[in-house]
């Protein structure tokens, strides 16, 4: 249980908004820190997974996002694949999967080398939002099925901006997303989220800055000295390859450091 107190006054209402809580966690041996969650339970006993919490292994606390005054504890959800041992983004994938954002292909694979779809990558987004599926219905565009598993997804996203489609009634929910596709996401979707993305890092000068879309441009900066993004080292330059397909190891660090920031 939690108590907030201004001066000597209880707060027993959040008024909407959220409090942010540290509480200290030991972790057990063999744990990985990055699968360290918190859980609501409910009045009927029920654990209510809390999806924006992240340990930190300097403090030995747990932070998360309070939005309601009720029981909490502290768990442990590692999700294993099999094909994420060796992979660079293994920490981040375990970080995601832990908290439901992201998923494998139903035969313990997570496959952190294939590129990942625009649909695919706005249900993660639509995911860290918590979004209640059943309230979105109907297309905004002439190729997302209505039936279809994403529809609710790019509906949420389409209705808040974050995504507008190529402009021809089209949205390509089965196309590979490209690194400055998720680059204009990103920074839409923090601004519905009211959230201010940090400014990390200096600019970078991109050596293929030229071949960055004009729409993008400002969003590929924000991101990149957000630390959320960065360049590919090609010769004796760093470009961000704008155009090239992200895949879904990639998408997962993207992902884990957005939220881990939005959360902190």
């Amino acid at each position: 249980d939690f108590t907030i107190t201004s001066g000597d006054k209880v707060i027993s209402d959040l008024g909407g908004g959220t409090a942010t809580i540290s509480i200290p966690y030991t972790p057990k041996a063999g744990e990985d820190l990055n699968a360290i969650v918190i859980y609501h339970i409910t009045d009927e006993g029920e654990l209510v997974l809390i999806t924006d919490c992240v340990y930190d292994a300097e403090t030995g606390t747990l932070t998360f996002k309070l939005r309601h005054f009720s029981k909490y504890a502290v768990g442990y959800n590692k999700v294993e694949f099999t094909d994420t041992e060796g992979s660079w983004a293994k920490d981040y994938i375990t970080y995601l999967s832990a908290r439901n954002i992201i998923s494998g292909d139903g035969t313990g694979r997570y496959l952190p080398g294939n590129n990942i779809t625009r649909a695919e990558f706005t249900k993660i987004l639509a995911g860290i939002a918590g979004i209640d599926t059943a309230q979105y219905k109907g297309s905004a565009f002439q190729d997302v099925d209505e039936n279809s598993w994403y529809a609710p997804y790019v509906a949420w996203a389409a209705e808040n901006g974050i995504v507008k489609g190529y402009g021809n009634g089209l949205f390509g929910p089965e196309d590979y997303i490209t690194r400055e596709q998720i680059a204009l996401m990103i920074t839409r979707f923090a601004a519905v989220q009211n959230y201010t993305l940090p400014v990390a890092a200096e600019a970078i000068e991109f050596g293929d800055s030229d071949k960055i879309s004009s729409y993008a441009r400002e969003a590929v900066e924000k991101v990149q000295r957000a630390g959320i993004i960065n360049g590919r080292p090609s010769g004796d330059q760093i470009v961000f390859a704008p155009l090239d397909n992200a895949d879904r190891a990639e998408a997962a660090k993207m992902v884990a450091i957005l939220m881990q920031n939005m959360i902190k």
